[in-house]
Parts: C-alpha cells; structure tokens; sequence
C-alpha cells in the first residue's frame, strides 16, 4: 500500500462518514428507484413474514453510496492481501485505581508480552476514547520511556470521536463474559483477578484472547501533575525524536 493509496483512502473515508452523517438520511425513504435508499428493499427479508414487494424499479444508482461500496471494497482486498493477525490482550487487577499511571502500566505490560512473543514488531500505533485518564499529559509524556523499555517505537496516538471507536472491544468483551458465564454455571466461584483469569483460560480460553493478572507499582511513578493548556482539544499525537507533535 503505497502513500497516495492510503492518502486517497482516507479522502474517501472523510467523505463517506460526512456523506453518511448528513445528506443519506434525507435520501432515504420507503420506496425508492435507488436501492440504497430504498427502505422496503433494504430490510425486507429472503422469508415471506418478512418480506414486501416493491412497485417500481431500481435503475438509478447513487455516486456516494458506490463510492463506499468501491472503497469499503478496496480496503477489504488489500488486507486480505497482507497477513494480519489480531490477537485480544486482558488486563486483570485485584485492586486499580484508573489513573493515567494505570494506563501507562497496562500500555507497557501488553507491549512487552506482544514484544516476547513477536519479536519482529518494531512500531505501534494506539487508539482509545477520551477518557481523562488517557487523553492526559502525564501519559503523552510517558509513552517515549514507555518505546525505549519495550523496545516497540509508539509511533502515534489517535483519539476517538465521543461515542466511537469501541465496537471491537464491545465485541470481544461480550465472548468473555460469555465465557465466565458458563464458567459459573459450572458452579465455579469467581472471587479473585485469578480466579477471573482462571474462568476466561477455561475451556480451552476464548479464541484470540490471552489473559493477564497484573500488580501495579505505585513506587515507580515518578510524574505527580502535570497540565498543559488545550491538549484535551487535539485528538492525534505522533511521537518524533525531537519531541510530540
């Protein structure tokens, strides 16, 4: 994937979310002669409870709505053509207070182990919510000690809309508690974070999941407070040699 792909990836993106957010509501409606903006064609089912006939044809098309079809295709193809491997990492606590300082710990914990078990991985690329405890200085200002001890470079730190950008773990964390679940109806007892870790590496363990029992220590924290003006308000960090940008 060369760099105009990805820059002309992520134009299309833009305007696909935008597109989505404004404009695609107002097209829709129950009958439609474009498919993609037709109700009735779109949630009528292959069953007959639920299926409706349309009255009229579907021969106009939408440039926006194949643009994301086209470029949703495009991404599809060109992951399918590299190895991509997704590996779910869980962090258990038998007593955290969430902190910037508590993210720091678990940020170093799962690059080391990802470090241990694929030593060719080099660099890092984070994402998570706004939470305080993240989207905060003491932790920017961690994550350099953080690359040079692990020996993965945190190339970038990209924040997510309010509200977004958590669907994966939902889904992930919805499997485990499935699976602690029926740990439970065994008659098993969760009380502790290694009887917790005991529940999910039951079974077999959840598919792509591995499970840690971790301690923080208090003693190495060194950064107290530390508060710059406006950093809530930017959403992209990449981490160069001289500094933040």
């Amino acid at each position: 994937m060369t760099a105009s792909w990805v820059k002309e990836t992520q134009e299309s993106l833009y305007q696909i979310r935008h597109y989505l957010k404004s404009d695609f509501k107002i097209h829709i409606s129950l009958e439609n002669q474009c498919a993609d903006h037709c109700l009735t064609y779109a949630l009528s089912d292959s069953t007959l409870e639920f299926k409706k006939k349309s009255f009229h044809k579907h021969n106009m098309t939408c440039d926006r709505c194949d643009m994301s079809k086209d470029t949703l295709s495009a991404i599809r193809t060109a992951v399918s053509s590299k190895n991509v491997t997704m590996r779910i990492g869980q962090n258990i606590f038998p007593f955290v207070r969430q902190d910037w300082f508590s993210v720091a710990w678990i940020i170093e914990n799962v690059l080391s182990n990802l470090k241990e078990s694929y030593p060719e991985i080099s660099e890092a690329f984070l994402r998570s919510d706004n939470a305080a405890c993240y989207h905060c200085d003491p932790l920017m200002l961690s994550i350099p000690g953080i690359s040079k001890r692990t020996g993965i470079e945190i190339r970038r730190y990209n924040f997510s809309d309010a509200q977004s950008g958590k669907d994966i773990c939902d889904r992930r964390i919805a499997c485990a508690k499935s699976h602690i679940r029926r740990f439970l109806n065994e008659r098993n007892n969760i009380t502790t974070a290694s009887d917790m870790k005991k529940a999910l590496d039951s079974y077999g363990g959840v598919k792509g999941y591995r499970t840690f029992v971790v301690s923080i220590d208090r003693t190495k924290q060194q950064i107290a407070k530390h508060k710059s003006t406006g950093i809530t308000l930017i959403n992209n960090f990449e981490f160069l040699e001289p500094g933040i940008n």
